[in-house]
């Protein structure tokens, strides 16, 4: 399909969050293009302003199964702050998604200080204490898990 083909076609679109952040946009962005949108968070926050956008509530360490049985021409994950959160998303969801976008901050470089960096540069690296075993984890392993189009 020409890229001009997908930019008249109705899409259907899953953001996780959705609600704060970049989320917002998103959705105005696709309702003026007249996709479908679906929302999928805690539904913690005001959504109130969002008409025609289905909304499932539900967090995403624990609920992903709502969301079997259906499928999106894309997903948009605006709201992984963990690589092993990502991944477990992305992986729930390969075969419910055509594309799979994750929306990372300027927090993943280890120093944005420069304002030369792009997607080569140095990532910051996480380092927290779940279940008493400290780990560390490259947000690099984010990228490669990420990386899929079905």
């Amino acid at each position: 399909m020409a890229e001009t083909d997908c930019l008249k076609s109705k899409m259907k679109i899953l953001i996780i969050g959705g609600t704060k952040f970049l989320g917002r946009h998103l959705i105005t962005a696709a309702q003026v293009r007249n996709h479908e949108v679906t929302l999928f968070n805690r539904g913690r926050h005001s959504s109130e302003n969002f008409e025609n956008v289905e909304q499932i509530h539900g967090d995403r360490n624990s609920d992903l199964d709502k969301l079997k049985n259906r499928h999106w021409d894309v997903c948009i994950d605006t709201c992984g702050y963990l690589p092993q959160t990502v991944k477990v998303s992305a992986e729930a969801l390969k075969d419910l998604v055509e594309q799979y976008v994750f929306i990372s901050s300027i927090s993943a470089y280890g120093d944005f200080t420069n304002p030369d960096y792009d997607e080569t540069a140095t990532v910051a690296t996480l380092s927290e204490v779940i279940f008493s075993k400290k780990f560390s984890i490259s947000f690099f392993d984010v990228r490669r898990i990420i990386s899929f189009v079905s």
